[in-house]
């Protein structure tokens, strides 16, 4: 099974930062939109990910 290098990096900074976005995200001051930020550029990224495969290698 092949693991993207970059996918792997993103985990492991996410584990290393996941405090301080969390603090950032639900914060009292906040903004309501914060945590949608980053289902788009979740999605976004996985996109970005996939797009370069060609239908034989699915």
């Amino acid at each position: 099974m092949y693991i993207n290098r970059l996918l792997l990096l993103v985990a492991g900074l996410l584990v290393v930062f996941y405090p301080t976005l969390e603090e950032w995200l639900f914060g009292d001051r906040g903004a309501w939109y914060r945590p949608y930020l980053i289902w788009v550029l979740a999605i976004g990224a996985a996109y970005w990910n996939q797009r370069r495969r060609s239908v034989d290698e699915l």
